[in-house]
């Protein structure tokens, strides 16, 4: 049995890729588990704990949180510390024939506990926590690349985060002969080859699945029919998983590049910037374009309607570890403006899918945002064409599946139906 873990059966970047690694595994009618603690669905193979386990693991949750409280740091990504475990999961997992680790923070299990899982780990670096020490991301700190001490601590309080880094050393180094790192783009593959911590580990690139069928042009907008939007108006789209309330996802540098924007534009009127995945929040002017808030977007079908509807999307990210908008964007034809930098340099080629902005500049944005709208529609024609190959020849499930088919086979799984 493989078990598949996440924090979360289907909310958020990590925990969707997961989602898709056990349908696509489980499609295959190969014996596997997808072992989370938030559940949301009704599928018996997704191992859940009970409603009191659930609030025991939620109480622990609470207590790191606080902890966390007592480290003042300069840098605004998550932080997790990984002190507890939800004790389901554990059980869950005790005897699996590999244990593949996605996203287990949020105290879904313990770096104390990591060397307890007694069989063969493959974990997932959908960011850059297991390489960072308490943070989710580096930003602009060389502490991960210069290894964690006192020397060069930077918060105030508790160093959580130099505390964690250690555990991880201890944890890690316990399980290294029977562990394989694999991650979602060639930079994130980079940064843990170059950081103390992963220096010398086994990392592989394994993309995350694109559903390719999905995540395809169509025809209808009947989702967007309520707007009316004009056949003629050119639509701008960013989509996050909590819209435009995470620092992360750029979307204070997405506006200023609007107020460029609308420095160049006369005709206003002709272009419309939609953004999803925060809350609902309808239609308003905003300097001078219209805006309009979609919120929580859950039916794929009506995502690929707005990425087919859109003349671009655009994802002004500071950080992607691989850049999910980005590919369903470019699945479904419509060319992708974002910052030439981080996971994102792996799915969008320069004037070829779309536009890699110089990082992070607001007016390389703005050009960004007036090259691609300036085209024609059979040049945006060959950039969505162009893009949706790209796609389909690198992240599609038929290619991803078996590269990590082949990495659990030599963990000594068998593939074969069952």
């Amino acid at each position: 049995m493989i078990s598949i873990v996440s924090f979360s059966e289907s909310r958020g970047g990590a925990a969707k890729a997961a989602q898709k690694i056990f349908n696509a595994v489980k499609r295959r009618n190969i014996a596997v588990q997808y072992v989370v603690v938030e559940k949301s669905g009704k599928d018996a193979s997704v191992v859940a704990p009970s409603r009191l386990q659930f609030f025991l693991h939620f109480t622990k949750r609470l207590i790191a949180f606080f902890l966390q409280k007592l480290q003042i740091s300069p840098n605004s990504s998550k932080h997790s510390l990984n002190l507890f475990s939800c004790n389901a999961t554990l059980d869950a997992i005790k005897d699996s024939q590999l244990v593949h680790l996605n996203w287990i923070n949020n105290e879904t299990i313990s770096l104390a506990k990591l060397p307890s899982i007694t069989t063969n780990i493959i974990i997932t670096l959908h960011d850059e926590w297991f390489y960072c020490g308490s943070e989710h991301s580096a930003l602009a700190s060389q502490r991960p690349f210069q290894g964690y001490n006192r020397a060069n601590k930077n918060v105030k309080g508790i160093d959580w985060d130099l505390f964690v880094w250690k555990q991880k050393l201890m944890a890690l180094h316990q399980i290294k002969h029977r562990l394989i790192f694999t991650a979602p783009s060639s930079w994130i593959v980079d940064r843990a080859q170059h950081s103390q911590l992963l220096n010398g580990y086994d990392i592989r690139l394994v993309p995350n699945i694109i559903d390719t069928d999905q995540f395809q042009r169509v025809a209808s907008s009947e989702f967007l029919h309520k707007f009316s939007i004009p056949d003629e108006v050119r639509v701008i789209v960013f989509g996050a998983v909590y819209g435009k309330n995470m620092d992360l996802k750029g979307f204070s540098l997405l506006q200023e590049a609007f107020k460029l924007l609308a420095q160049r534009v006369v005709d206003k009127a002709s272009i419309l910037l939609v953004s999803f995945g925060g809350r609902y929040g309808g239609c308003f002017d905003y300097m001078g374009f219209k805006h309009i808030e979609l919120g929580y977007i859950a039916d794929t079908s009506h995502l690929a309607q707005l990425y087919s509807r859109a003349t671009l999307t655009v994802v002004p990210s500071m950080v992607e570890s691989f850049g999910q908008v980005a590919a369903e964007s470019l699945a479904c034809e419509t060319p992708v403006l974002a910052f030439n930098y981080s996971g994102i340099k792996d799915i969008v080629y320069h004037q070829k899918s779309g536009y890699l902005a110089e990082p992070f500049s607001v007016e390389a944005l703005a050009d960004g945002m007036e090259w691609i709208l300036s085209r024609d529609l059979n040049e945006l024609l060959q950039l969505g064409v162009s893009g949706r190959d790209h796609i389909i020849e690198n992240f599609s499930e038929s290619v991803v599946i078996e590269k990590l088919l082949s990495i659990y086979r030599e963990q000594g799984v068998a593939t074969e139906c069952v």
